[in-house]
């Protein structure tokens, strides 16, 4: 079939009005996108306020029940650093490790973990030049080092991880050093930090409120 000239017209009109419909309906369909993009990035942004305001509102109310509880105990002190808090007992008895567990246990607390440097710094607000127990361990299995709260240990500041794991106490025998200990020296000490020590030894030790 030949097209003749007024059929080329019609359909070349035919074409640019299908044309003009795609095109507006890809102009509606763009501008739906962006509008549902923009929708989802404001409920992101708004979600993100929420979780943030929740965390806030948890960390107020933990640190609200942990400091009324720090108050009922008569031998604990509240410590804070800039955005942490723990509630802790220097106590003066000399205990092994296993002893000075189950007398914090007693009180409703457990030996004292160090997460963190700001942790740290709150334990070295107590200037005791002393060795101390502390809730660490690696007593179920060798070189896994665990917290009294049941979280494992990591490397930061003053922990002192090598290769074959957080060193023993200078002078200690290795193969029987499963116990940590705290040492803050504030005279020309540079082996201040975590070490690990024979469970037997008697030392003091730190009791912490769980928060």
């Amino acid at each position: 079939m030949i097209a003749t000239f007024e059929h080329l017209c019609l359909r070349s009109r035919l074409f640019g009005f299908q044309y003009e419909v795609n095109q507006q309906a890809f102009e509606n369909t763009s501008i739906a996108e962006t509008n549902a993009r923009h929708a989802s990035s404001q409920t992101v942004d708004l979600s993100h306020t929420y979780v943030w305001a929740a965390r806030s509102v948890q960390m107020k109310t933990t640190l609200a029940r942990l400091t009324a509880m720090c108050r009922l105990k008569s031998n604990f002190t509240l410590y804070t650093f800039e955005n942490k808090t723990k509630c802790l007992w220097f106590n003066d008895f000399r205990d092994t490790f296993q002893q000075a567990k189950s007398r914090c246990e007693d009180v409703g607390a457990y030996l004292a973990v160090i997460k963190s440097y700001k942790e740290y710094v709150i334990f070295s607000t107590n200037k005791r030049n002393e060795w101390t127990w502390i809730g660490l361990d690696d007593i179920q299995k060798e070189g896994v080092y665990m917290w009294q709260d049941g979280s494992r240990a990591r490397q930061f500041p003053y922990v002192h991880f090598s290769r074959t794991g957080i060193p023993p106490v200078p002078g200690a025998t290795p193969d029987v050093c499963d116990c940590g200990q705290f040492i803050y020296c504030y005279d020309l000490c540079i082996g201040r930090g975590i070490y690990m020590q024979n469970c037997s030894v008697f030392a003091y030790s730190v009791c912490e409120i769980p928060p």
